[in-house]
């Protein structure tokens, strides 16, 4: 079968800018090859890596506000005068506009909150009315991130402070340490505590993928997420969210961000590695893959009576499911097997399909479509398209493998 989805896969290199913003970004910072920087998005958002130098080309992952990343080459300027750096950060080597880079906290060090009179407040945007993100208490230790702004006849900081970015008034900086290693004095919480430090298992989820968020609370964006049973590490918190409950940041074999500690129980056992695309794999068979054309065809039956089926994150039946459901549904009752529940464990039955080997009823894998590893998958149609329950927004539908998008995050194929 001729599959379209070559042209793409190959390229290594990506540009990023920052996904939703449209005006023409002004550098934070200037920045020499060989140093680093920190990824600062204030609003919230992440920051999208792009398969090339603009706006216009495909989204291909994120990095998440607060990552540091190290400066390849740069700048760049593109045809609307936006200026871009190469960076590489995860492995992973790519173009971020300018704007959506600060000063390293490394470089800068650490400043200190006083004379506020009860904490100072960390917010979105350099103004009064801006959300407040948390409070820093007096004698917090924040890490400066080099933007500054002036509103509201105040100067303002861009800084980092438990594992959060935000923007503080510049006036109650260089206070004196209170030797809290800038971690939030927490209040009441309603749950037990975890300690810095100590490994955490990811508990009580169903099964589910646990949200791991980039601030405190289920309002924060989700970055990414963390498979049931896995073994993470608590690296700041507990901070308590609105209604007291526990959160803690965690590690994650080289990500951070925030999660609800009600799914965290202390454990001895060893950290898990994260799963990256071709980890246990092992090379192709030497053999072609045993095709099964009747079996292909009655997965796809059943599944295109399905296409406009809602998107439910953690469903797997008709009435609404998610990518890894809506899969797991149609093999069993088509084919009359039972695959795992979630894409990542999904991506290691069967047998490994070369581009040329696809057959209608192939699964297809992606990675990197929301947050890393293999996050995404859908059921190969045979002819370069494939149906999936894309998103809560768009449904089951079906897409092109050699769009942009899917093309810059193949990951594989397999056939259970």
């Amino acid at each position: 079968m001729k599959i379209r989805l070559l042209r793409g896969i190959a390229a290594l290199v990506l540009w990023c800018s920052l996904a939703g913003i449209w005006d023409v970004p002004t550098a934070r910072a200037a920045f020499e090859p060989g140093s680093t920087a920190v990824v600062v998005t204030t609003d919230g958002d992440l920051l999208t890596v792009r398969s090339g130098p603009g706006r216009g080309y495909g989204a291909i992952t994120a990095l998440g506000t607060g990552t540091t990343v190290g400066i390849v080459d740069g700048p760049f300027s593109d045809d609307e005068g936006i200026l871009w750096y190469q960076v590489s950060a995860w492995g992973t080597t790519g173009w971020c506009a300018a704007e959506w880079l600060a000063t390293s906290a490394a470089a800068i060090g650490n400043q200190y909150v006083s004379n506020t009179g009860g904490g100072l407040n960390l917010r979105a945007e350099p103004a009064m009315s801006s959300e407040i993100l948390l409070i820093i208490p007096d004698g917090g230790a924040v890490q400066l991130l080099g933007g500054e702004g002036y509103a509201d006849d105040l100067a303002w900081s861009l800084v980092r402070y438990a594992g959060i970015s935000g923007w503080v008034a510049s006036v109650y900086l260089n206070g004196t340490s209170a030797g809290s290693g800038g971690v939030a004095a927490s209040p009441t919480l309603t749950g037990g505590t975890l300690t810095v430090g100590e490994n955490a298992q990811v508990v009580g989820t169903d099964g589910f993928d646990l949200r791991v968020r980039d601030g405190i609370g289920t309002t924060a964006p989700i970055f990414t997420t963390v498979p049931a049973n896995t073994v993470i590490t608590i690296v700041n918190g507990p901070l308590a969210d609105e209604n007291g409950a526990p959160w803690y940041g965690i590690g994650y074999d080289g990500l951070f961000g925030w999660a609800a500690g009600q799914y965290l129980m202390p454990t001895s056992a060893p950290a898990t590695p994260r799963i990256n695309p071709g980890d246990g794999l092992g090379g192709f068979s030497t053999e072609p893959a045993v095709s099964n054309p009747i079996r292909g065809q009655a997965i796809t039956a059943l599944a295109l009576q399905y296409l406009g089926t809602p998107y439910v994150w953690g469903g797997d039946t008709p009435a609404g499911w998610d990518c890894s459901g809506m899969i797991q549904w149609i093999y069993l009752q088509a084919a009359g097997v039972q695959l795992p529940r979630i894409s990542q464990v999904q991506w290691y039955y069967g047998t490994r399909l070369r581009p040329s080997e696809i057959e209608a009823g192939d699964i297809i894998f992606f990675y990197d479509t929301d947050g890393p590893g293999i996050t995404h998958n859908g059921i190969a149609l045979g002819d370069g398209r494939f149906i999936h329950a894309r998103d809560a927004s768009r449904g089951t539908v079906i897409s092109w493998l050699d769009e942009p998008f899917w093309t810059a995050h193949y990951a594989g194929a397999r056939r259970p």
